[in-house]
Order: structure tokens, then sequence, then C-alpha cells
């Protein structure tokens, strides 16, 4: 079982952060593309936010699975804390995210804001895999 919980783990990692840094690498795009066609292509990507969402909630989940039987052994681990704080640091920047495309008229500070979240969650999604590299030393 614990074979299908990593693929499923390492499936989550593909979506969310696969999703992420494409929507990091397009957050340098779009302020070169005029004002309306950049807001329709914005609102567009919220589709590939949703997706980057979806798949942190399945990494989220199987890391619960993984780490279940191994806890009492890993809890001293600090790399292990780092990666959990790593991921927490992601899911607040996605409660936020969620937050802020909800908003009934996305203005230009909503855009900034999801742009920063974004910069923050792929900088947590870096740290967070050094973390998990680290572990397995």
């Amino acid at each position: 079982m614990r074979d299908f919980y990593l693929t499923v783990h390492f499936l989550g990692l593909v979506m969310g952060a696969g999703s992420g840094f494409a929507l990091f690498v397009l957050s340098f795009v779009l302020p070169r593309i005029t004002e309306g066609a950049r807001r329709e292509m914005a609102i567009g990507l919220f589709t590939l936010r949703y997706v980057s969402y979806a798949g942190l909630l399945v990494l989220m989940a199987s890391g619960v699975l993984l780490l279940r039987p191994l806890w009492p052994a890993m809890q001293a681990s600090p790399w292990l804390h780092a990666k959990l704080g790593g991921v927490a640091i992601i899911a607040i920047c996605a409660v936020f995210g969620v937050h802020a495309m909800r908003q009934p008229r996305p203005n230009a500070a909503t855009f900034r804001r999801l742009a920063l979240l974004g910069k923050i969650s792929v900088v947590a999604s870096v740290l967070v895999v050094m973390a998990a590299v680290q572990s397995f030393h």
C-alpha cells in the first residue's frame, strides 16, 4: 500500500508544483501583455490555479497516509519539520489565493496579490523538495 500512497504523493507533487511553476513563469510574461488581454488571460489561468490547489490537497492527504506508520521514528527529524513548515506556508498561500479568486470582480490588486502568493509558494515548494531530499540521507 505504501507504493500506492507514494505514487499518489508524487502525482500530487506534479499537479501542485508543476502548475505552480507554470503560473510563476507566466507571472513574468503577463506584465508585457496589454491590460485588456492580461486581465482575460489572468482570469483564464484561474483553472490552472485550481489544479495546483487540487495537487496540494492530494499531496497533503497522501503525505499524512505515508507518515502515519513512521511518525514515532520521524518526529525528531528536523528535515521533516522543515518540510511540514513549508507545506504549511504553501497551504496558507492557497487559502489566500482561493479567497482572492472568489471575489466577484477581480481587480489589478487581486492579480498582484495572486502573483505574490504564487512566488512565495514556488520558493516554499523548492524548499520543501530540498528538505524531502535531505530527509532521505
